[in-house]
């Protein structure tokens, strides 16, 4: 029976968590078992973790939506296990109360990414440590002033969803490595693979103007690079729009903006996020995600009628400033 579960989202900031938890821990990874998460699937975890009868659940870089809050609690409530729950995305204060009364201890801070909230909190001030959140929130806080962080970013996403490789990069870190030389050609195949894709999405691009907020609407219907943040800043530069939503036929809806707070719109879509990087569930038919392979805009009827209807009612937020994260969230 293993004593700690950790729980943590499948992408670069999740895995960065963590590593430096096992260290603040005094943990091997082999001590330990580790769970990969998407935001909705968190409830799935949580349940699977308890059945493990741990000593501690530790879940990092995974927030919540308003769906799936209460069942989170009451998951928690009839379970004496303890909960330690590291986030960065944006939180409403309810959803705050309401874990804090089933004794979870939680630690959200918006100021940095999610591996520098273990760190923080874990009191993680050596020399490696340091390094690893700065280069993982240079990416994860799309502010790039790290210089390894161009090419870190395309480790993120070769590993992004294998878990195998996810788990190798957690005790990578985790054993104090930033950089292997064998990430030099992973970075200039995956590189290559990125311009040759960027060519198939324009022919498929839709354009709406709502509510004073110009939308640009693609389907990502191919697996592998570019990943859909660098795609939607993309296509923000290339059709002057003020929010990118891109589809995925098997994944779900990601909403990424430079100037907009795309997090109300994706909280309406029944997701969450953050305000420059959000996500919501896809809704649609298993046979609209088997033929959009084929003909991808047959997805765009229904997902045009609920985004119509979100910007409508949240209406087009501005928001300023730089730093905001648009990282892997959905």
């Amino acid at each position: 029976m293993v004593k700690t579960v950790i729980i943590t989202h499948d992408d670069l900031d999740g895995v960065g968590a963590a590593a430096l938890y096992l260290r603040g821990k005094g943990l091997k990874p082999y001590e330990v078992l580790i769970g990969f998460s998407k935001p909705h699937q968190i409830v799935e975890k949580l349940k699977k973790a308890l059945k493990e009868e741990p000593e501690v659940i530790a879940v990092m870089d995974l927030g919540l939506n308003k769906d799936i809050v209460d069942e989170v609690v009451n998951i928690i409530s009839s379970s004496n296990v303890v909960i330690e729950w590291f986030d960065h995305h944006v939180w409403d204060k309810n959803w705050i109360r309401k874990l804090e009364s089933v004794n979870v201890r939680l630690y959200v801070d918006n100021s940095t990414c999610a591996t520098g909230v273990v760190a923080k909190y874990l009191g993680l001030n050596d020399e490696f440590s340091l390094k690893l959140v700065g280069v993982i929130c240079a990416i994860d806080l799309w502010r790039w002033d790290n210089p390894l962080a161009p090419f870190m970013y395309r480790i993120g996403m070769w590993v992004d969803e294998k878990q195998e490789s996810l788990l190798k990069l957690v005790a990578f870190f985790a054993s104090g490595k930033l950089w292997d030389k064998d990430f030099d050609e992973i970075v200039e195949e995956y590189v290559n693979k990125e311009l040759k894709n960027y060519k198939k999405i324009d022919r498929i691009v839709e354009v709406m103007d709502i509510d004073d907020c110009r939308v640009v609407l693609a389907v990502k219907y191919w697996d592998g690079p570019p990943h859909r943040s660098l795609l939607a800043q993309y296509l923000i530069a290339r059709y002057n729009a003020d929010v990118a939503i891109i589809l995925r036929p098997w994944g779900g809806i990601s909403l990424r903006s430079r100037t907009v707070d795309v997090r109300s719109i994706a909280l309406e879509l029944g997701g969450g996020g953050h305000p420059r990087a959000s996500g919501a569930p896809l809704n649609a038919s298993w046979l609209r995600k088997i033929f959009a392979r084929i003909y991808p805009r047959i997805l765009y009827g229904p997902v045009k009628r609920r985004v119509v209807a979100a910007i409508m009612k949240t209406g087009c937020k501005y928001i300023g400033g730089e730093g905001e994260s648009q990282g892997d969230y959905t």
